[in-house]
């Protein structure tokens, strides 16, 4: 799909009403338009106010709510919250410490090798996540197995995605240079504790009720096995291994190499400018022009851009250097 979909079927989308392939069509295109991002958040926010839950079409191997009777008699599950490419989320009643949590249960898939390993990073991750105690990183409580795969405890945090706080009313670029200073503390909390995020955007940033921002679904959610992105021609991105959504990569992932603390800071800059400005810092659509485009740091002409105070164009471009090494040195040096 290369237009941009009719408001009907952006409507179809939200209320799962397309086959299967239209889905899918769909949804890669959503994935790489800034406009019809906005647009489909806007209309599921207002879809799930008039509804129990979204009416969404369960994927064959999708976990359903009963299939959690029991987790040692600790964890009593109440409802989906949703589901991605990895898994599904859950949530659930700690009996023993009679709060509130999310379980993300993730798909094991792939060789027999490749989910031993995924399985012993997703514990590891895990076990550093629930290190971190950052007030801008959601909580890990646990990690366990059933059948096989991986059951992750987490905090539990209503409210709104970044990206729906962003869509739902206009926003300073006091308010939003805010929440980005809070996501950029958090993630340089992870990252001290050896954690890259790999796929950092606004859908994976969480606004409690407490008003405070905190990222969610760090390396937990990929596949942390091999990591290895690559550019194909005309066909855009050919992905083997984990990789992280294509419109907020560093120019490196889309290389192909793996991913680390500078790779997220470029994902946090592409963020940070539609944020600011309600466009996207290069051109989508065909990647490996915008690749080129990422090397050439050629940003779309932008009067919005230009009309920044300071110091934030300068914040933008160095956060957005093609090479990392000439990237800010920290998320809090980005921040500050």
């Amino acid at each position: 799909m290369t237009a941009c979909p009719s408001d009907e079927e952006l409507t179809a989308l939200v209320e799962g009403t397309l086959t299967a392939a239209e889905r899918e069509a769909m949804q890669a295109h959503v994935a790489d338009c800034l406009e019809c991002g906005q647009l489909v958040a806007i209309r599921l926010k207002a879809h799930l106010s008039t509804q129990a839950a979204p009416v969404v079409a369960a994927p064959t191997d999708a976990k359903p709510a009963d299939a959690l009777p029991s987790l040692g008699d600790r964890y009593d599950v109440q409802r989906s919250l949703g589901r991605g490419a990895m898994g599904q989320v859950f949530a659930a009643y700690d009996k023993t410490l009679e709060r509130v949590v999310a379980l993300k249960w993730l798909r094991a898939s792939g060789p027999a090798g490749a989910q031993s390993a995924r399985h012993g990073q997703a514990r590891a991750e895990a076990k550093a996540l629930a290190k971190v105690g950052h007030p801008n990183v959601v909580h890990v409580y646990d990690v366990l197995e059933l059948d096989g795969e991986d059951v992750i405890a987490m905090e539990y945090v209503e409210g709104l995605t970044l990206r729906e706080w962003l869509t739902a009313q206009p926003r300073s670029a006091a308010q939003i240079c805010a929440r980005f200073v809070e996501c950029a503390a958090g993630l340089g909390a992870a990252h001290a504790a050896g954690l890259v995020h790999r796929d950092f955007k606004p859908d994976n940033v969480l606004l409690g009720k407490d008003d405070v921002a905190r990222v969610v679904d760090f390396g937990l959610s990929k596949d942390t096995g091999q990591h290895d992105a690559r550019l194909d021609g005309a066909d855009g991105l050919t992905t083997v291994g984990s990789a992280g959504t294509p419109r907020y990569m560093a120019p490196e992932v889309l290389r192909g190499q793996p991913a680390d603390a500078r790779s997220d800071q470029f994902s946090w800059g592409i963020a940070l400018y539609e944020a600011l400005t309600g466009e996207q810092p290069f051109p989508s659509g065909d990647l490996p022009a915008r690749a080129a485009a990422m090397e050439r740091q050629a940003f779309t002409a932008s009067e919005r851009f230009a009309a920044l105070a300071r110091p934030l164009p300068q914040t933008l471009r160095r956060a957005l250097e093609p090479q990392r090494a000439a990237r800010f040195e920290s998320m809090e040096a980005a921040a500050g």
